[in-house]
């Protein structure tokens, strides 16, 4: 998996930075409005603030082998289809986090 991004923990969510092919954006993963609906986002992906434009919505997840995790669905006029990455938490340093992306093989790849 491709490290994208670098975030930190916030009081509600998390804060940082997409990086990636030229792309420096400021993102922010804030508590999504409660909801009744079967699997709803935990979090929204939001641009530049934590009340930006939104780009996306983020669950909670975890793992046996990575533990805790963020998944997210990046979306936005700049990408031809939605991203999906995960925010995992830092082996080195658990104050840090890091976005990581894994490109999705098409099926005629694997043939």
């Amino acid at each position: 998996m491709a490290e994208i991004g670098t975030f930190t923990r916030t009081e509600t969510g998390y804060a940082g930075e997409l990086h990636s092919f030229g792309l420096h954006e400021k993102l922010f993963i804030v508590p999504a409005k409660p909801s009744d609906m079967k699997n709803a986002p935990d979090y929204r992906v939001r641009l530049d603030s934590e009340d930006g434009p939104d780009a996306g919505p983020a669950w909670k997840d975890s793992s046996e082998n990575a533990g805790d995790f963020v998944s997210m669905r990046l979306e936005g006029p700049i990408f031809p289809f939605p991203i999906r990455a995960k925010l995992f938490q830092s082996n080195d340093d658990p104050s840090v986090w890091t976005l990581r992306w894994k490109h999705a093989r098409k099926i005629e790849d694997e043939e």
